[in-house]
């Protein structure tokens, strides 16, 4: 009997963890978020090609540089493949950490407890903050939280090594507390992650309770949001879950990811499924110009696009493009113009410059090769024992009539007018 409920507690455990693996790739098959966009301008000096638009994508672990597509929905659609993909954990960005554990005695346990002892989650808390401090312990900071009444300190803000599941400090430390306050927890990460640099994420434990009933984390996850502070929960109790508790913990999980432990042999999984999920964070180039010939709209206007990440796209989000002038820089088989469309011949005003460079340079050419021809002619020469030719002698002045008698008449000879035929004398 004693090995019939081994054997099916065996096969309980083992549907758990199934139970939880499902959940993990339920969050990880979730669609691919755009988390951030930029454009990394080109070096001085370099063509406009040279241009690159970055995004940071969260998305299933396992992706590389084919996986990931650009689109753009233009007249003419844009596709580009990225050239470049870095992993998060196999990057030297900067992450801090707070893990914030809820601390109360109720979820904590107290074994010495009478008259019979509070079964809580410490033992498997611990474990699952091992998980998570082992996730990415390079250029990461990292410090751990315990929220009751109060928030306390077992770990400050440091190196990722420094905390470890023991850091909670003894089991029977946490029997004094009664209460949770998870909004206290929450301003207490908030401030302290104001003060890092880099990525920046919370890591909540507990069930989502707050000693005040009524609270609504909407000021809290605002807040966060607005700060590019991520959340990731996982979610536990020991007791019935309350649906208002599982709702602020949903709510949180939407900056981040969220899942919930129904058993607590599931909670070291989940912590391990959440810590991965953190790491799926990939930061992705794309080129001005692909291999095929397709370029960036590089027109100084804005453009919607999405990514897509594997099989699924992220949702769309739009960003203002630099203006790229007209240039045949080396390696480019095409124009990249103004208004975003290739040559030769390129359709926009500014490519007139280099035809005309090549007109002023012929134009240049020629008028110098014609003062050097000038300066260069033959000059013709005199020989100084030639003789001089004499100078042409004036031609005679055609001689004038003798004077007439004084009382001569001119009489034409056919009686006509004085001015017809040679004159006669009478």
């Amino acid at each position: 009997m004693g090995r019939r409920s081994k054997e099916m507690a065996r096969r309980k455990l083992g549907l758990r963890t199934c139970v939880v693996l499902l959940a993990f790739s339920g969050v990880a098959a979730a669609d691919p978020a755009l988390r951030s966009a930029r454009i990394i301008p080109a070096p001085s000096g370099a063509p406009p090609a040279s241009v690159k638009l970055e995004v940071v994508v969260h998305a299933p672990a396992g992706l590389r540089a084919k996986d990931f597509l650009l689109q753009l929905d233009e007249v003419d659609p844009i596709s580009i493949e990225a050239t470049k993909v870095t992993s998060f954990k196999d990057s030297a960005d900067d992450l801090s950490v707070v893990i914030l554990v809820q601390g109360n005695v109720l979820f904590m346990g107290d074994p010495e407890s009478q008259p019979e002892p509070t079964i809580g989650y410490y033992d498997v808390v611990k474990e699952a903050i091992n998980a998570i401090a082992r996730a990415r312990p390079q250029h990461t900071r990292m410090g751990l939280y315990v929220y009751g009444d109060t928030v306390i300190e077992k770990v400050p803000m440091g190196p990722a090594d420094a905390v470890t599941g023991d850091a909670l400090g003894p089991q029977r430390d946490f029997t004094p507390i009664t209460i949770k306050s998870l909004q206290r927890g929450l301003e207490r990460a908030f401030s302290i992650l104001s003060n890092e640099k880099g990525r920046r994420v919370v890591f909540i434990i507990g069930d989502g309770g707050d000693q005040a009933g009524d609270y609504s984390p909407r000021r809290d996850v605002d807040r966060l949001e607005n700060a590019s502070v991520e959340v990731y929960v996982l979610g536990a109790s020991p007791r019935e879950p309350m649906a208002a508790d599982r709702r602020r913990l949903e709510a949180l999980g939407r900056l981040g990811a969220y899942i919930y432990a129904n058993q607590k042999e599931q909670v070291v999984e989940v912590a391990g499924a959440l810590a991965a999920e953190m790491n799926n964070l990939y930061t992705v180039e794309f080129p001005a110009q692909a291999s095929d010939g397709q370029f960036l709209p590089l027109d100084g206007k804005e453009h919607t696009f999405k990514v897509t990440a594997g099989k699924k796209d992220t949702d769309e989000t739009t960003i203002r493009f630099p203006p790229g002038p007209c240039s045949l820089g080396p390696g480019l088989r095409a124009c990249i113009c103004a208004d975003g469309r290739a040559g030769p011949p390129c359709p926009c005003s500014t490519c007139w410059v280099l035809p005309l460079g090549l007109i002023a340079l012929g134009i240049a050419a020629t008028v110098g090769a014609a003062y050097v021809w000038w300066k260069t002619r033959p000059e013709t020469s005199i020989a100084e024992d030639d003789p001089e030719l004499p100078a042409p002698a004036p031609e005679p002045a055609p001689a004038m009539p003798p004077p007439m008698p004084r009382g001569t008449i001119v009489i034409p000879p056919d009686g006509g007018a004085v001015d017809d035929g040679p004159p006669s004398v009478g």
